[in-house]
Parts: structure tokens; C-alpha cells; sequence
């Protein structure tokens, strides 16, 4: 894993996020729609570069220079696409397995029941829009790649053009955009930032299928930033420096080897070596794998709970609806309105004075 970073970042996804947050579920429908979600993501980012990195190789010519830049230019705005628009995919997926349209649904905060002839047609209307949006971003990520790959070819091959660029920036693009050597193995934590963490989330939010699926995703989203330049980082400098007692700084960065370590010390650098792989990957599962989706599953449930509740207080406070259009009332308004009005009966609930004589529990705590 040392000398191939992308093994490395492979497996600490797989094991530190997407099985965590596809266990930590509330309905099989979830864990479906979660898992196939996680795992179609890290497949795709590693499939998609492994094979356009290799079909690449053989359309553009040997990677000295040129070759390498338009590389870059063409795989990573590809990349970068295909993460955006795997929600999609995934919705496509959920709804034509299961019908379901709403993330209430697919949670199962919704019961299951017979589709009307218009819940038929919004299905069939919502698999058309996941479907468009999908092939929209696949569409807008292969046209990026190739217009870009043109204009780096052309400027690199022409030297006049070449010349007029700064050194600074040609340096600063070599070592943050463009992948060393040409090649997607060398793809490095700012890439993966960028190309994978960035249209993630961003793809996550963009396709969520109401609001609260996409305050669930924002609270990822945020979570999985601090995760990223708060601890990871630390924690990478850290066992980067204490290795360094025992391996000259080249070798940390390459790959270590412990038969270059004296015998004495060799126990103390496996050690070193072992908590370096094992921490970040605890702290993803920590931050991004169960704490971050258990806050949702309780976030969620009390804003559910609050919006069941103001939908009922208002059917009780307005009585019925289809005599009139429905004011817009503040619901701490309506609940004090509401509290003026009740009688205490038994278990300490509300009587509302309304057309359907309804009875309801006191609001929750959370408004």
C-alpha cells in the first residue's frame, strides 16, 4: 500500500466509509438505495481511472510532456462528472425497483401502499428526469474532457503560446492538477479532493429528493470536510514525521521498507507503520461511517415528527380545507392558539376544539 497509493485510499474507503454508512441504516429499502450509492461511487472513481487511463495510453502518444498534460486535462473533468451524476443513477435505480420518489419513503417514515393512477405518472415522469439529469452530467463531463484536452495540446504544442504562460503557474498547475507521469495511479490526496470528495457531495446534494434527504447529505457533506482537513491531515504529518526516524524522507514518501531498519528499532517502526494505516481509517468510520448518519437518523425523525405535527394543527386550527386557502401561520402561533383551547385528558395529551373533535400529543421539544 506504500507504493501504491491508490490500494491504500481503496481500501480505507471501502471499509472506513461506505460499509459503515451502509449498515447504519433505517429501512432495507435505505440500506439498497445507501449501499449501491457507496459502492457504485468507489467503483466508478478507481474503474473509471483505471480504464480511461488505459485506453488513453493507447490513443495519446508515449507521456513525455504533452502527452501527459492532455492526459490529465481529459480523465480528471471525466472523473469528476461521473461522481456528480451516480445520485442520479442511483435514484433511476431506487425508484424503478421500488417506486418510491421520496427519501421519507425510502426510509420507510411513509407506509407502503396501492400507487394511484397520478403517483404512476409522477413515477414515470421522475424516472425520465433522473435519467436526463445522468446523462446531461456524463454528457457535460465528456465535452469538458475532450474541449480541454484540445486546448492543452494545442497551446503545449505551440511554443510561442507556451512561452506566455508564467512559470509559477505551469509549476503550480503541474503539481496540483495534472496527475505525475500522465498517470491515474499517481493521483494524489488534492486530487482526490477535488475529482472525487468535491462532485461527491455536491452530486449528493444536488439529487436529493426533498429536503430532508438534503440536510442529511449537507450534515455529510460538512463532516466528511472536517474529517478531511482536520484529523486526516494531522495525522498524516504526524506518522510522516515519527517514520522519519527511521526512513530518510524519500523512502516515506515512495515506500517504506523495514529491512532498511536497524534490528533493535524494527518493532517500534511496524508499530509506527501499522497505527498510520488504522488511525485515519478509525477516524472515518468514527466522523463519516456511524456518527454522522446516526445524527441524521435522529435529526430527521424530529423534523418528520414536527412536520406531521404542523400539518395536523393546521387541520384542526383552519378545519376544512377545501373551503378556502390555507394561511400561512407561524406553528409557534398556531401551537399557542392551539393550547388556549385544549382540556387535559388523561395522559397529559390535547383535546383540540375543532370540526373532527382531534386528539393530539403534546408538540415535541425540538421545533
Amino acid at each position: 500500500m506504500e507504493r501504491d497509493p491508490v490500494y491504500e485510499i481503496a481500501a480505507k474507503e471501502v471499509l472506513g466509509i461506505n460499509l459503515p454508512k451502509s449498515l447504519v441504516v433505517r429501512d432495507p429499502d435505505e440500506f439498497v438505495d445507501v449501499a449501491s450509492n457507496e459502492f457504485a461511487n468507489t467503483a466508478g472513481f478507481f474503474g473509471l481511472g483505471v480504464g480511461l487511463n488505459y485506453v488513453l495510453n493507447r490513443i495519446l502518444p508515449r507521456l513525455n510532456g504533452t502527452g501527459q498534460a492532455v492526459k490529465s486535462a481529459v480523465l480528471l473533468p471525466v472523473m469528476f462528472s461521473f461522481m456528480w451524476a451516480t445520485p442520479f443513477i442511483r435514484n433511476y435505480l431506487t425508484a424503478k425497483r421500488t417506486g418510491k420518489t421520496h427519501f421519507t419513503q425510502v426510509i420507510g417514515e411513509e407506509g407502503d401502499h396501492l400507487p394511484t393512477l397520478a403517483e404512476e405518472r409522477a413515477l414515470s415522469y421522475k424516472l425520465t428526469e433522473y435519467r436526463n439529469q445522468a446523462a446531461k452530467i456524463l454528457g457535460l463531463g465528456a465535452a469538458t474532457g475532450a474541449t480541454l484536452g484540445a486546448l492543452v495540446w494545442g497551446v503545449l504544442r505551440n511554443p510561442a503560446v507556451r512561452q506566455q504562460i508564467p512559470a509559477k503557474t505551469k509549476a503550480w498547475l503541474k503539481e496540483n492538477l495534472a496527475l505525475k507521469n500522465g498517470d491515474f495511479k499517481n493521483f494524489n490526496t488534492w486530487h482526490a479532493f477535488l475529482f472525487w470528495g468535491i462532485p461527491a457531495y455536491g452530486g449528493w446534494i444536488h439529487a436529493a429528493r426533498d429536503n430532508y434527504e438534503r440536510k442529511e447529505q449537507i450534515l455529510k457533506g460538512a463532516a466528511f470536510f472536517i474529517s478531511f482537513f482536520g484529523p486526516a491531515i494531522l495525522m498524516k504529518q504526524h506518522f510522516r514525521r515519527q517514520l522519519g526516524r527511521f526512513f530518510v524522507a524519500d523512502k516515506v514518501k515512495a515506500g517504506i521498507r523495514f529491512k532498511d531498519v536497524n534490528k533493535p528499532k524494527l518493532e517500534e517502526a511496524k508499530s509506527l507503520w501499522f497505527k498510520k494505516h488504522l488511525y485515519p481509517m478509525l477516524t472515518s468510520v468514527a466522523l463519516l461511517g456511524t456518527s454522522a448518519p446516526l445524527m441524521n437518523i435522529y435529526l430527521t425523525k424530529q423534523r418528520v415528527e414536527r412536520d406531521q405535527l404542523r400539518h395536523q394543527l393546521q387541520q384542526a386550527q383552519f378545519g376544512n380545507l377545501h373551503q378556502g386557502t390555507l394561511h400561512r401561520i407561524p406553528f409557534s402561533t398556531m401551537v399557542a392558539n392551539a393550547a388556549r383551547t385544549r382540556s387535559n385528558i388523561g395522559d397529559g395529551g390535547l383535546q383540540y376544539n375543532s370540526p373532527g373533535g382531534l386528539v393530539m400529543p403534546n408538540p415535541p421539544v425540538i421545533y
